[in-house]
């Protein structure tokens, strides 16, 4: 894994349109606060990692959020980090031995991401104490990810790409004092709560418009027509079900295919009697932005495929 952070993304603040891709900058959704991060003295006795030294973000600010999913995703990573088998001989540390190993190898750049670290120090060599993490897997988690020198190493274990809604645990090991100091982290990124307003729920018709201008400043090609169709029954339902779907995007940065100025407009008109507004990207970063009643709300994802599908349009219509 690379030591730079992991672009993730969240609520829109700025997108930035180039020639091989798109960078959105998302700001962080909901309340949050901030509290001087503690660390607690480690039990002596303890003989697998516990969470005593939490760091949420990279810079060692501890972010709370009354949001329900926020204690839930904290106990989940408190769980993981406590699972995590021990190197034989390892001595628990109250705090980072060297400055390498004040932050951790690799992190997902998010206000949602929570991470507490342990730490320890053990007389062994890079690739023996590697060897042996490998050898002795947290439990229920693989080893996907592995960057190793006889200097330093860091392994990670349960994310095969920066994930959501389950913890992964990173153990980073470098060379000091004749022996290893090494890192445990257990990390996850949150998503927040979903609106209970933002839920579609039954519907009676959605009315469907598919934008696909030419956004070049020289028109190579002519812009496919725009459709406009009002779809009711199953198709419509099922196109709400599909939003419905979708969680809250998180906040963060993320790199995404160019953004041609392709979307989809969905006017939903439920059976509850209320209008909302769905706007669905179809390049760039796949966000799908829910408006009702002044209120609106961000989540990640692409339902244009869907969209395509249920009008009958080739998935690649305007491309």
């Amino acid at each position: 894994m690379t030591r730079r952070a992991m672009a993730m993304t969240g609520l829109a603040a700025l997108v930035v349109i180039g020639l091989v891709g798109t960078f959105a900058l998302i700001r962080p959704p909901g309340r949050q606060t901030r509290a001087a991060a503690s660390s607690p003295e480690p039990s002596p006795s303890a003989s697998h990692p516990v969470p005593d030294h939490p760091v949420f973000g990279r810079d060692g600010t501890l972010y709370t959020s009354d949001d329900p999913n926020f204690g839930a995703a904290q106990q989940r990573v408190e769980r993981a980090l406590t699972t995590v088998p021990t190197l034989p001989g390892a001595v628990r540390l109250d705090r980072a031995p060297v400055d390498r190993l004040q932050q951790p190898s690799s992190y997902v750049d998010t206000g949602n991401l929570i991470d507490r670290a342990t730490f320890w120090r053990a007389s062994s060599t890079v690739p023996g104490a590697v060897g042996w993490f490998r050898a002795h897997p947290t439990p229920g988690l693989s080893c996907c990810s592995t960057g190793l020198s006889n200097t330093e190493a860091d392994l990670t274990f349960g994310w095969t790409t920066p994930g959501r809604g389950q913890p992964c645990i990173q153990i980073t090991v470098v060379a000091d004092a004749g022996g290893v100091a090494i890192r445990v982290d257990a990390m996850e990124v949150w998503n927040p709560t979903k609106p209970v307003w933002a839920y579609i729920g039954a519907v009676d018709s959605v009315e469907v418009m598919v934008l696909r201008p030419w956004p070049g400043p020289v028109n190579t090609r002519p812009a496919a027509p725009t459709v406009r169709r009002t779809l009711t029954g199953a198709a419509a339902q099922r196109l709400a079900d599909a939003v419905d779907a979708l969680q809250v995007a998180t906040s963060g940065a993320r790199s995404c295919p160019p953004d041609f100025g392709f979307f989809d407009r969905l006017t939903v008109h439920t059976v509850a009697g209320r209008t909302v507004n769905v706007r669905v990207s179809a390049s760039g970063c796949p966000f799908v932005t829910v408006t009702a009643k002044g209120a609106t709300t961000l989540l990640y994802g692409s339902i244009d495929d869907q969209i395509t599908k249920e009008l009958g349009l080739p998935p690649n219509y305007g491309r």
